[in-house]
Formats: structure tokens, sequence, C-alpha cells
């Protein structure tokens, strides 16, 4: 089969289900050509990467709901930008964990190690980023990068907004 998924963050039903709709996606083309496709689940979303043999189609990655995946690789592989639906608006009121991250990077100016540890496999990691002194910290969803665990931790906002941080393992 020419047809390689690649999944983290979900479990063997949900991969399951997750095949079939990117075979039902590429259709023919899933058969007949080399494909790799992953998918990471962040948060309600996942991340879609798609790799097929034109250039056109290589290194394209999107973010999509797990409901409308098929289409949004459908509209992928036709040139067009994946349409997202609406967000439900987030319910007003307190909904924070018992214990809040800080609200600021605290420090002077420079390169930041936090050591973690996983929710799932209690293992450690560090996440890895740059922060302004007194800039403002955001959560942001992480991999835990033994179990794919997606745990959510705090990084200076910047980081956060741009995606610009990494986690590494801790053995």
């Amino acid at each position: 089969m020419a047809l390689k998924i690649l999944c983290a963050g979900c479990t063997k039903l949900e991969r399951e289900i997750l095949e079939a709709e990117v075979a039902a996606a590429l259709g023919a083309r899933a058969l007949n050509e080399p494909w790799t496709v992953s998918l990471v689940r962040i948060g309600e979303r996942f991340s879609v990467t798609l790799e097929g043999p034109e250039r056109a189609t290589r290194g394209k990655t999107f973010m999509a709901p797990q409901e409308r995946l098929r289409d949004s690789i459908t509209e992928a592989l036709a040139g067009r930008a994946p349409e997202e639906p609406p967000r439900a608006p987030r319910p007003a009121g307190p909904a924070a964990p018992a214990s809040r991250p800080p609200s600021t990077v605290a420090g002077p100016r420079g390169e930041r190690r936090e050591r973690h540890q996983c929710s799932k496999c209690a293992k450690s990691y560090l996440i890895i980023y740059e922060a302004e002194a007194g800039e403002a910290m955001e959560t942001v969803p992480v991999a835990c990068p033994r179990c794919w665990q997606i745990d959510h931790v705090a990084v200076a906002q910047a980081a956060g907004l741009s995606s610009d941080y990494r986690v590494e393992r801790v053995d």
C-alpha cells in the first residue's frame, strides 16, 4: 500500500476513524501514489501534514477539526485553503486550573528552559523558548516527546503566539 498515516495524541479507535477519513479523502490516489499523512491532535483539532508525489502536495500543513478532516484534505488537494467553521465562544467564568501559571515572565530577557512532567507517563521534558523580562505568559499545548500526551504549559506570550518554543526529552 502506498499510503502511510501517522497519528499522535489519539486512541486506537480514533486512529481507525481518522485513517478511514484520510483514505476516503485521497481516494484512488492513495492506492496508486506514495503518500504520507501526519495527524497530530492539538486540543480539539488536528495538525495535518500531507506529503504527496507532486511538488504542490509536499509539506502542505494545515489545522482541521476531526469532523471536517476529509473535507479539509480535499480542499487542500484542490489548492484551496481548508475552511474552518466558526468556533463556539468559550463560556465566561472561572475555568482556570487549581494552580494558575505565573502571569508574567520573571527574570531578565533570554532563553528559558523549564522542566515539566507528563501527565500521562510522568516522565520529564524541557520546554525551551525566548522571553522578555515582564512579558505576559500564555498557556500552549505541548506533546510529551515519549508518549505524545498533550499537556498545557505556560510560556512567554510572544513564543506562544508564534509557536516559537520546543520540547526536548530529559533522560
